[in-house]
């Protein structure tokens, strides 16, 4: 089934409260399909709870997550996201923070995880952003971030952000996996 379907058998489904997507090394995902899966998401204002995997996908692009990501501002039921980028060849430091923006007015959320691992083009200046975001969001009370192999990003890095994470979200358990 291709997105476009998907997204179309998605848009009737308005009562929905889990919801997990797994396109892991799928080679034909475009930024249409992910834009038309955007769309569909914006109806699912029930969802509680989604995961959608798309590691090793090699075409995926900013500019495609950022539409999707778009999509996340209209969950405001959403209690829990887990988004898997691990080895997306193409995604840089700008979507982690795309995505993180997108959920920071979701009152209900308390937990997102977020996988990145051997992302080459993810580098220090994304993981500060990132953390910066996830500031803003203070209903959160679970965080996981990995970034196993992102070789653009030292140690001290992953520290200082967890260390300001911890600090800022006191209530919240922050789990950063790294190197």
């Amino acid at each position: 089934m291709g997105l476009k379907k998907l997204s179309n058998h998605l848009k009737s489904k308005t009562h929905l409260k889990s919801l997990t997507l797994g396109f892991s090394q799928c080679e034909n995902i475009s930024d249409e399909g992910l834009i038309s899966l955007g769309e569909s998401l914006n109806n699912l204002s029930s969802l509680q709870h989604l995961s959608i995997n798309f590691s090793s996908s090699l075409i995926i692009t900013d500019n495609a997550l950022f539409e999707l990501s778009e999509s996340f501002k209209n969950l405001h039921s959403l209690k829990k996201l887990e988004v898997h980028l691990q080895g997306c060849a193409k995604i840089t430091g700008k979507t982690p923070h795309t995505i993180c923006d997108s959920l920071k007015n979701l009152a209900l959320l308390k937990s997102l995880s977020l996988c990145l691992d051997r992302c080459p083009e993810v580098d220090d200046q994304g993981v500060h952003n990132l953390s910066e975001t996830l500031k803003k969001i203070v209903s959160l009370e679970y965080v996981f971030l990995s970034f196993f192999g992102c070789q653009k990003v030292g140690r001290e890095t992953f520290k200082n952000e967890k260390e300001k994470l911890e600090q800022t979200l006191p209530s919240c358990e922050v789990r950063v996996l790294s190197m």
